[in-house]
Parts: structure tokens; sequence; C-alpha cells
């Protein structure tokens, strides 16, 4: 930028007029004849003295004509300069556009690779063939991986992977790398086939694009920092946005990982599904969600509205000192084994309208904070639920506490124990 002000404010090259040379040999011819003349006048007629007023006249005219050749020398020079400013304005430019250009060439090189590789990687998930399948999960790995700005994409592409339809072993083994038996599969055949391929094969597929989004999504580094079938580090993606809805899950595992708004209604867990400590930045949706063995929410952080409407826990749902800092509902929610929220920090409304829980309910030392209610109007309870030492903030106590309990009479406005009647 510097250079291009220097060249807007170089004066304009100007000719040097052919009249300007007449005029420097007039002033040489004009300066010698003239002292010459004086001083000849001056000599009279003395020869010595005519011919030293000669010599000083040829002197004047040679001084002249030196300061003439002087002023045309440093025109020469600055002329020079003025070449030599401009070849490197020249060079500087010239050597800046090749600059931009290769700059321009790399970036759609770059550009054009990445769509080549995005686009081969997506038809290898489609392929018959479960390694296809897999080589191209990982090769979007490796891409967004090398290219942050492709990340969403790249988790977007694997969330809508999950969500297609798949129908899975009747029961699932605990680890994931054991091989599934004949009985897994079901009774009608041992060959069930998904896409093309066994069902076993698109099993360790899915299980491999669960762990890739657990290996992304991990605060921590001290698990599954390294996939031990694609060698390829857990580097955090910041901001994920999670969008499961309808997916068929299997042996799911978030546990320490932290992720943006993520959508799992009506999703299907087979297996455990591990949430323990994990942090949810945007809105969390599990309405609809089927948890066939245990859920496990124990120290996770909900900072936005989360709902568990409609949800069935048909194992132990575990929210021990979960903290919801906004809205949390689980309205019509069944919970067929234990629920325990021990711990749990509810900020605003918690709602349990309607739900239904079949075995133990614990919400000890749980706390009731903000500005929110809690409501238990119309929940169905097979056991007495336990809410010892539980805590709730009680303006004018206008919460609904399941039957039996309440505000301790006479608390002070604030934080006050729940006790049973």
């Amino acid at each position: 930028m510097s250079g291009q002000v220097d060249r807007d404010e170089r004066a304009p090259l100007q000719t040097m007029p052919w009249w300007v040379a007449v005029i420097g040999a007039a002033a040489v011819a004009v300066s010698a004849t003239a002292t010459t003349l004086w001083l000849l006048s001056i000599a009279g007629h003395d020869a010595s003295l005519r011919i030293e007023a000669i010599k000083i006249g040829l002197s004047v005219g040679a001084g002249t004509g030196g300061a003439v050749a002087l002023l045309l020398a440093v025109r020469r020079q600055w002329l020079s300069e003025r070449t030599q400013a401009h070849a490197e304005d020249v060079a500087r430019i010239t050597h800046a556009h090749a600059e931009a250009v290769a700059r321009d060439n790399a970036y759609d090189a770059t550009q054009r690779r990445v769509t080549e590789l995005y686009g081969k990687a997506v038809e290898q998930l489609g392929h018959a063939n479960a390694p296809v399948r897999l080589g191209g999960l990982y090769s979007l790995e490796r891409l967004a991986q090398d290219h942050s700005e492709h990340r969403q994409t790249v988790v977007d592409v694997v969330c809508a992977y999950l969500r297609m339809p798949f129908n899975p072993p009747l029961s699932v083994p605990a680890e994931s790398q054991k091989p599934l038996v004949d009985k897994d599969v079901g009774s009608s055949s041992a060959e069930t086939r998904h896409g093309g391929s066994d069902v076993r094969e698109e099993l360790q597929v899915r299980l491999a694009a669960q762990r890739m989004l657990a290996r992304h999504l991990a605060l921590s580094d001290d698990r599954s920092i390294v996939d031990q079938h694609a060698n390829i580090s857990g580097i955090y993606w910041d901001g994920m946005r999670i969008d499961l809805n309808g997916a068929h899950l299997v042996e799911f595992d978030l546990a320490q990982c932290r992720l943006g708004h993520a959508d799992f209604r009506y999703a299907q867990f087979s297996g455990g599904a591990i949430f323990t400590e994990a942090q949810f930045d945007g809105d969390v949706m599990f309405d609809g969600a089927q948890f066939g063995r245990y859920a496990m929410f124990a120290e996770a952080q909900f900072d936005r509205c989360v709902t568990f409407d409609g949800v069935r826990f048909h194992g132990d749902a575990i929210f021990i000192e979960a903290r919801f800092d906004e809205d949390a509902t689980f309205v019509d929610t069944q919970f067929n084994g234990d629920a325990i929220f021990s711990g749990a920090n509810f900020s605003k409304h918690a709602g349990f309208g309607k739900a239904r829980f079949g075995k133990d309910v614990k919400f000890v030392s749980a706390k009731f904070d903000g500005g929110g209610l809690a409501w238990f109007d119309g929940v169905e309870f097979s056991t007495r639920p336990d809410f010892t030492g539980a805590l709730a903030r009680h303006p004018g106590d206008r919460h609904s506490w399941p039957d039996g309990w309440h505000i301790h009479p006479g608390s002070p406005s604030g934080m006050a124990p729940l006790v049973r009647q």
C-alpha cells in the first residue's frame, strides 16, 4: 500500500524540450564572448594581456558549459532513479500479482480436492460393502480434521447415516468389539441383511460412527484418544450440532463430551446410553426416545432447556448431581427402572406431570432452586418417592409436590427443606 501511495504522489515525468539545449549552448557562447570582449577592451594593445583575456574568456565559457553539463548530469541521475523506482514498482506489482495468482490457484486446487474427497467419501458411505463404508467414514473424519470449516457438514453426514433405518440384533453385546453370535441376530435368520451387508458388519460401521462423534466431542483426552482402527487422534470439534432424531444408537457413549444443540427425539438406544459429565450448551430434546437399558446422566450439565417428554426408560435412569440451568420437563415420561435424581439441581421449571415411576424414585438432596416451579401433577408411583434432604425455593409454595410431601411449615422465604406428612 505504501508503494502505491508513493507512485501516486510521484510527479509526472516531462520530456526536456529541444530549445533548452539551444539556450544552454547560447549561454556558453554568450558568456565566453562577452567576457573575452570585455577583458580585451581593458587589455588595450598589450599582447600578453590580450592573450590572458582570451584565456579567461574561454575559461568562463568552459565554466558555464560545465554548469550546464552539471545540470544535465543531475537530470540524468534523477531520470535514472525514476527508472529504477519504476522498475522496482513493476517488480513488486508483478511479484504481488504472482503471489495472489498462486494463492488463488492453491485455494482452488484445495477446494477441488476437498470436494472430490467429500464426494468420494459420501459415495463410499452408500456402498454395499461394510469395509468400504468404514473407509468413507474415516475419509470424512480426516477431511474434517484438516479443514475445520467442513466439520459441521461432516457431523451432519455422519448423523444422517445413523438416522438411516437399521434392524439391530435383538440383544447387543456389552462390549462393542465382542462378536455377535447367531442368537443375537434373531430367531428368524442368522444372516439378517441391512443395506446389502450382514447386520454384524453394519453394526460395526455404526459403532465406528458413534465413536467418531464421541472422539471429537470429548473435552478430556483421557478417553478414546486414538481410534484403534483408524489411528486418528481425538481433537475436539467445538460448537457441533447433533441431529440424531429417530436414529437407532447402540451402546451410545457421550460421557465427558460437550456439544451444542442436540436433537435425540424418537431415538432408540439399544444397550446402555452414557451421558455422564456431558455438557449441553444448546437446547436438548429427547422427546419420545426409547432407552433399552440404563441411561446414565450423572453430573450432566444442561445449560439450556431440555425435554424428556414421552420418553420410555426401560432400565434405570440415573441423573445423580445433574444440573438443569433452564426448564427441564419429563412430562408423560415412563420410568420402568429406578429413577435416581439425588443431588440434582433444577434452576428453573422441573416438570414431571403425568410421569410414571415403576420402581424406586429418589430425589435425595435435590435442589429446586430459582424462579421455576416443581410440578408433579398426575404422577404415578409404584413405591413411595424419597425427597429426604431435598430443598426448594418456595414463593408461597406454589409447587405441586407428590402426595405426602410439602415445604417445611414455617420456613422463611428462600430455600427450605421438603418434609413428609
